[in-house]
């Protein structure tokens, strides 16, 4: 495990703070980035009512890296100009494009995307230097 954290400006010239993780793929490391993330929220003052929302999409993105994917799954958390918090999980898996699948309450598994999806305000994936980024992002306006 490996944390990284840093600053510079975004494409119109606000501050971005970003914060970076490399987690190996083991179950654990769900714990490991909400340990992380829980303590960058902190640093970042992001209010409270928000870091659980936060913690949860961590949570279930980095299962499915871990799930679905293959080797080292990154972590990355970047506080737009204190308008957006952007959280990134990155992995080389086969790149399959994730979503929602509609679900029965008998279902057993396959939520964690629909969960992400409920607390944040957008989501999606894009491919990334042969695997796989899915994000989600929180508004930083609404949540004081």
């Amino acid at each position: 495990m490996t944390a990284v954290t840093g600053g510079n400006r975004d494409a119109a010239g606000r501050e971005a703070r970003t914060a970076l993780i490399r987690l190996r793929p083991r179950p654990e490391s769900a714990a490991s980035a909400r340990y992380f993330t829980a303590a960058v929220l902190e640093s970042w003052r992001v209010a409270d009512r928000l870091v659980q929302d936060v913690l949860l999409a961590v949570s279930e993105l980095v299962t499915n890296a871990v799930e679905h994917g293959v080797g080292e799954v990154v972590l990355e958390l970047i506080n737009l100009g204190g308008r957006c918090l952007r959280v990134q999980v990155t992995d080389q898996g086969l790149g399959a494009h994730p979503s929602l699948v509609p679900l029965s309450p008998s279902t057993p598994r396959s939520r964690g995307l629909a969960i992400v999806a409920a607390v944040s305000s957008k989501w999606g994936h894009r491919g990334h230097d042969g695997g796989l980024c899915v994000w989600a992002e929180f508004s930083l306006l609404c949540a004081d």
